[in-house]
């Protein structure tokens, strides 16, 4: 019985495999059949051949930009047109078709205009492609190892699934590109434009982070799955690259944002997305400029100061800037018993003298509201006016103390997010 279930084992498993390479050629074929072009299966057009098919592409090209031009023009006027031109469409036979090409080595297409061309699953390992128009064409499943892309041109290129290990991209623009499930162990990027690239290559083989870091528009790399961006992230923390760091940060926290505000019938996640854009993108980058929100908080500052300026000079109902003596002053004399307005007391009757006092006051009042931040003496409101020689503080009634109140709070919070990050980075992933 033993020896019975064995055969019965073998028979099963000899049937399985039978079956196993009788599919794989059917298998095969259906990926074959999803490329039409004339050098499928790894055939290699001859010099002329090539050259040939790079002339009709650029007529072809011609044809399909003019009728483009022209609907965007005016989308019903088709008819003014010539009908050669007309009856253009991306499936013209003149259109480049290089998918499953051997164009291995070739130098033939360094600044070819290859715009929208299929070259999928083309075998383009070691070949010249310096400064060659790559725009909207289809690379996906593609080999480029080794191969020079040096100057080129990949604006919304389709790069999915392809080999791209060793490449060059020196000063390449892959400006609304996408780069998707692809190999991209050891290709060179300095200077290459990668803004709004779509980055997702396989986790496992990305570029080498210091090349990688070398590129224009680092900030403005989206995804859909963060595990590739996530390890150039760790990457850069673990060699301490900041600066570097901090614009991969920038971009996870910014693509968040855009899917969360971008969300369909989901208020809350539309909320969460204006709010950290308003409250982290706009003020902070997310920790990118550091700088940023003192910058804010000064323009604030600076803004504020026309408005006291103008209660200063307009004496207005419901509100006003007081000054108030200090109950425990040394000189008696320096400074009212009871609040008194301050264009009672300070501005004089001369016009000039009085615009130019009230400015002073006005800007010294904004500082003293932007700034009185701390906890008992250790309040930078109060180090402030210290510096007067006058023992007197200046307070604000009505719609004046709710903007002075204003600029309090957004000066803690602004100086709070400076120094948060400009010392660490705490919207790391």
């Amino acid at each position: 019985m033993r020896g019975t279930g064995i055969q019965q084992g073998t028979f099963v498993a000899a049937l399985l495999l039978n079956v196993i390479l009788l599919i794989m050629p059917v298998l095969a074929q259906d990926q074959n059949s999803k490329c039409d072009g004339k050098y499928k299966s790894q055939k290699s057009p001859s010099p002329d051949e090539l050259n040939q098919i790079l002339k009709n592409h650029k007529e072809w090209l011609r044809e399909f930009d003019r009728r483009n031009t022209e609907l965007k023009l005016d989308p019903g006027g088709l008819s003014s047109i010539p009908p050669r031109i007309k009856d253009v469409s991306i499936n013209d036979p003149r259109k480049a078709n290089l998918c499953q090409a051997n164009l291995r080595w070739t130098t033939l297409l360094e600044n070819a205009d290859l715009r929208e061309a299929d070259l999928s699953d083309a075998d383009l390992q070691e070949s010249v492609l310096n400064g060659t128009h790559l725009e909207r064409a289809s690379l996906t499943g593609t080999i480029l190892i080794n191969a020079s892309l040096r100057n080129a041109f990949l604006m919304g290129a389709h790069i999915l699934h392809a080999d791209l290990r060793g490449v060059d991209l020196t000063e390449a623009n892959l400006k609304e590109a996408q780069i998707i499930g692809g190999k991209l162990e050891g290709a060179f990027f300095p200077s290459t434009i990668i803004d709004d690239l779509i980055f997702e290559p396989d986790s496992e083989s990305l570029p080498n982070f210091i090349f990688f870091s070398r590129a224009v528009g680092l900030p403005n790399i989206r995804f859909h799955s963060p595990h590739a961006v996530s390890e150039l992230q760790e990457k850069f923390k673990k060699e301490g690259m900041r600066d570097t760091e901090r614009q991969i940060t920038f971009s996870m926290n910014r693509t968040l944002r855009s899917e969360d505000w971008g969300s369909k019938n989901n208020i809350w996640r539309n909320l969460r997305g204006a709010a950290n854009y308003i409250a982290f993108e706009i003020t902070c980058g997310y920790g990118l400029f550091p700088g940023r929100p003192l910058l804010i908080l000064f323009g604030v500052m600076l803004g504020c100061t026309f408005i006291y300026f103008y209660v200063l000079l307009n004496s207005p109902t419901f509100g006003a800037i007081w000054l108030v003596g200090i109950p425990d002053r040394i000189n008696k004399n320096d400074g009212p018993d009871t609040p008194i307005r301050v264009e009672e007391t300070f501005l004089p009757d001369k016009l000039w003298v009085r615009i130019i006092k009230s400015l002073w006051i006005a800007l010294y009042f904004s500082a003293l509201s932007t700034f009185q931040i701390g906890w008992r003496e250790l309040n930078v409101g109060n180090w402030i006016s210290r510096m007067q020689p006058r023992e007197y503080i200046l307070r604000s009634t009505g719609w004046v103390r709710t903007i002075s109140g204003f600029q309090a709070v957004l000066g803690v919070y602004m100086l709070a997010l400076s120094v948060l990050t400009y010392f660490g980075n705490p919207f790391a992933q």
